[in-house]
């Protein structure tokens, strides 16, 4: 690899900012179709059951996916999808799909969690169908609900080719640069939980735990530097915890970038 092309991979790697409001839901998850043949191929969040529905052409249930049947749907009240990482793996398991975690652990609760999509296409050709958490459900993260959960993931769907994987070329480091929180919550117990996730051994390890007043305005980090990194190949999380969903006011910031170390210029 050339130090021109080397640089320009250090630049499309490098460098990413997520915000969440405590009204918006942060992506939980990103789905795509895995062949060029499958451009009409769709999936939907159903609004009654939180279902994940899939469709080879936008009518034609598809009958590589399902739970406890192949029959097109993932009942996430099934022993077998009860979990978020459950419900990823159930969609990895078919040919036709593909999907990558973002803003969850793999023991987070699958029941309640996923706001409503309408039927999308998610062709091969595109970056792929992101599902978010509903914040009318839980705001913090509690009883393993995902709650409004921010990622550092050097995941990415390649549209129309392959995916670049948190542990390709010797693994990605993923940095958290800058967060900001502010929350003003009637409840009590509210701490930031920030979390290593190696999504292929399906494990999760607390880095550290920020302690947040009922009121609060906490700054760390200048978004240059640095602060916390997780091992190579690992997922970075960051979410508020606690025991009350009673959110008067809240915005959490997160400034972060992806890294190949073996790639960096010396």
């Amino acid at each position: 690899m050339s130090l021109i092309e080397d640089a320009l991979l250090w630049a499309r790697l490098k460098g990413d900012t997520r915000t969440v409001s405590t009204n918006a839901g942060t992506a939980v998850m990103c789905i795509r179709s895995t062949s060029a043949a499958l451009i009409t191929a769709t999936v939907e969040v159903d609004a009654t059951t939180g279902d994940y529905e899939f469709t080879t052409d936008g009518t034609t249930a598809d009958l590589t996916v399902g739970l406890p049947t192949l029959d097109g749907t993932i009942d996430v009240s099934e022993t077998g999808a009860v979990t978020m990482g459950a419900v990823i793996d159930n969609i990895n398991a078919s040919a036709n799909w593909e999907a990558y975690p973002l803003g969850l652990l793999r023991n987070d609760i699958s029941t309640n969690t996923t706001a409503t999509l309408a039927e999308t296409t998610a062709p091969f050709a595109g970056s792929g169908v992101k599902t978010y958490f509903d914040p009318a459900v839980e705001l913090f993260a509690s009883a393993n609900h995902a709650g409004c959960s921010l990622a550092i993931t050097a995941e990415k769907f390649i549209p129309g080719a392959g995916r670049i994987n948190q542990w390709d070329n010797g693994g990605f480091w993923n940095e958290l640069t800058y967060m900001y929180v502010t929350l003003t919550n009637a409840g009590t117990n509210i701490d930031v939980e920030i979390y290593e996730c190696d999504d292929r051994a399906g494990t999760q390890t607390i880095l550290a735990k920020v302690a947040l007043a009922t009121t609060v305005n906490t700054t760390i980090g200048n978004g240059l530097a640095p602060f916390m990194s997780s091992s190579r190949g690992s997922r970075l999380l960051v979410r508020p915890t606690g025991d009350d969903a009673d959110t008067t006011a809240g915005i959490i910031t997160v400034m972060g970038r992806s890294v190949n170390p073996d790639l960096i210029i010396h």
